[in-house]
């Protein structure tokens, strides 16, 4: 929520945001940036939150918002409407992420579909009046394109968080140790603070984790897991070293088949 302040404060401060913005801020900052907040750890990298973010704003979501925003529901009306909408599409989004919550995920999208086809409905009815501020029309679009942009580094380091956290709790279950602050911070360090790094560091090597005893042998981790690939990291330590055991021997024979191949 502080970021989201900051943003707007800064955003006032050059003219693009004006106090009849609350009502679409509110609903970007709480229905669009908590309900990717709910999903941040599934985020495996930084360019890949960039391009989701970029993907679903400018686009049919963006123009949504810009319309529905042209027009509002009489004061009383946005101060009901406004806190359930959001509570059933935050209600929707964590419903959606359980195998077993089906149905409520389902209802949470048809209550919220009639709720935007009432507001595109509305907004008809209300254009055709003769008094039409441009200016509150133009800054509104573009609060649905740079908001969601800039709430995008409060995703990363949200995503980041949840990562690291996650790599914090395996040594301690396996041990029953916490790790060390100075393990920590080579920890943090040594994955460079790569939202990539993190999401690819699975529990077989955080559970290598437990194994070390000094900051010099968790950045030695840090820089064997770094020069692997990908595919290699998703791995994990113990399969990486045995698919080098299978790898070995397979090119090593085929090497000899081409070398000693019988000329024709």
């Amino acid at each position: 929520m502080l970021w989201a302040a900051l943003v707007v404060w800064l955003a006032s401060a050059v003219g693009f945001w004006r106090l009849d913005l609350l009502k679409d801020t509110v609903l970007i900052v709480f229905g669009g940036g908590l309900a990717t907040l709910f999903t941040a750890y599934k985020i495996d990298s930084g360019s890949s939150l960039l391009s989701k973010t970029i993907r679903e704003t400018v686009g049919l979501s963006a123009l949504a918002v810009f319309f529905v925003g042209l027009a509002s529901f009489s004061l009383i009306a946005e101060l009901i409407l406004q806190p359930i909408i959001v509570l059933i599409v935050l209600l929707g989004t964590y419903a959606s992420s359980q195998a077993n919550a089906k149905p409520v995920s389902i209802l949470c999208t048809v209550l919220t579909s009639i709720y935007g086809l009432v507001a595109i409905i509305w907004t008809i009815t209300q254009l055709f009046q003769p008094e039409t501020d441009v200016t509150s029309i133009v800054l509104t679009f573009c609060l649905s394109l740079w908001l969601p942009i800039a709430l995008a580094p409060f995703m990363y380091v949200a995503a980041l968080m949840m990562n690291l956290g996650t790599i914090f709790i395996h040594p301690k279950a396996m041990s029953r140790r916490r790790l060390p602050l100075k393990i920590k911070v080579a920890l943090v360090t040594g994955l460079r603070f790569r939202l990539s790094l993190t999401h690819q560091f699975t529990a077989q090597w955080s559970n290598r984790l437990k194994d070390v005893k000094t900051a010099r042998q968790t950045r030695k981790l840090l820089k064997h897991y770094r020069s692997l690939s990908p595919d290699q990291r998703r791995l994990g330590p113990d399969d990486v070293a045995m698919s080098i055991i299978y790898e070995v021997p397979r090119l090593t024979l085929e090497w000899h088949r081409v070398r000693f191949r019988p000329k024709p």
